[in-house]
């Protein structure tokens, strides 16, 4: 899920060296992203606020640029809305998905990903953060996400599994709504979304 169009600075080589572990602060933060990518439909900025913007589909979102996607959240992890996300904000966000990062490893991303020292990750800042894991543990990240959206064991994202992990999210969607969301990819129209299909999706 790379965001192509955000160059990193050269602070990247610091995060990357840093955060190859599977297990580490900037691979939960890629978890995260793969969790909340797919089908969330948050807040935006609008001079300082939060707007929403229900007419907005959120699975236009994955066939749009990979900035805009980390922009959304970006601005997701942003609660108070100053442009800046702090160790504080990091932590409270990680939870909703439940990726729990302690106040050390909270501050430990934001030092290696801070550019201008202020003690918050700026939007680039964020961008070298997610973007710092290796490819294992990039298929890791995905598979925790398609594990967290089918909840129910079978293998596969229904419309009712789908429709508790978006309400978990704050995102409160009908069954219908969940449905018509899983058949834009569901390539074999059996009403459901396999592993297979999630990966197509997120590519």
């Amino acid at each position: 899920m790379a965001v192509k169009d955000v160059k990193q600075n050269a602070a990247a080589d610091n995060c990357t060296s840093s955060s190859k572990s599977s297990t580490g602060p900037a691979s939960k933060f890629s978890i995260f992203f793969s969790k909340v990518v797919p089908f969330i439909s948050k807040n935006q900025h609008d001079s300082g606020e939060k707007e929403s913007n229900p007419s907005s589909s959120p699975a236009i979102t994955i066939r749009q640029s990979k900035s805009y996607e980390m922009q959304r959240i970006f601005c997701y992890f942003d609660e108070n809305g100053d442009g800046k996300i702090s160790a504080s904000e990091l932590r409270k966000c990680m939870l909703v998905t439940g990726e729990e990062l302690s106040s050390e490893e909270a501050e430990d991303a934001v030092r290696l990903s801070d550019s201008d020292g202020d003690g918050e990750l700026s939007l680039e800042d964020f961008v070298k953060l997610v973007e710092s894991e290796d490819e294992q543990a990039k298929d890791k990240s995905l598979m925790d996400a398609f594990r967290m959206y089918e909840m129910d064991g079978r293998g596969c994202i229904t419309p009712k599994s789908l429709r508790r992990m978006l309400r978990r999210l704050g995102e409160d969607r009908t069954v219908e709504d969940c449905t018509a969301m899983i058949r834009q990819f569901d390539l074999n129209g059996d009403g459901v979304l396999s592993f297979e299909e999630f990966k197509i999706m997120m590519q």
